[in-house]
């Protein structure tokens, strides 16, 4: 028996500010109020996707592919032991750097890394402000 080929046609339309601005917090080290409000946010966008797809009866499969990428993302970090370890990550990456410009002895704009969920998954940015 010869089944249609399946299309995946479901996206989701998620604000780059939102994005932005999540991964801008992150990348900051947040304070733990902070943090805990950011962790939320993740957790409860993973949640409401995950009911949607429940009381709609759908799948993954039923997503485009960067919506799937979303929601992997959201799931991943909804997980307060994931979400920590990105904190400390990206925390580490920035001492790192920042010891690196000391030992050069030249001011080096400080990178901020990000693990993004769409296409480009993995972002950097340099801060354009020198350290006082």
């Amino acid at each position: 028996m010869c089944r249609p080929h399946h299309v995946a046609t479901l996206s989701w339309s998620v604000s780059s500010h939102y994005w932005d601005s999540v991964l801008a917090w992150l990348a900051k080290r947040p304070r733990p109020r902070k943090a805990n409000e950011l962790h939320k946010s993740i957790r409860s966008a993973s949640e409401d996707i995950e009911a949607y797809l429940r009381a709609k009866g759908l799948t993954a499969k039923d997503l485009t592919a960067q919506s799937r990428s979303i929601r992997g993302w959201l799931a991943y970090f909804s997980e307060r032991e994931n979400f920590d370890a990105y904190v400390a990550a990206a925390l580490g990456h920035a001492r790192s750097s920042r010891r690196q410009s000391a030992a050069q002895g030249a001011f080096v704009a400080p990178a901020i890394v990000e693990f993004r969920p769409t296409p480009g998954l993995y972002g950097s940015a340099a801060t354009a402000t020198e350290p006082a």
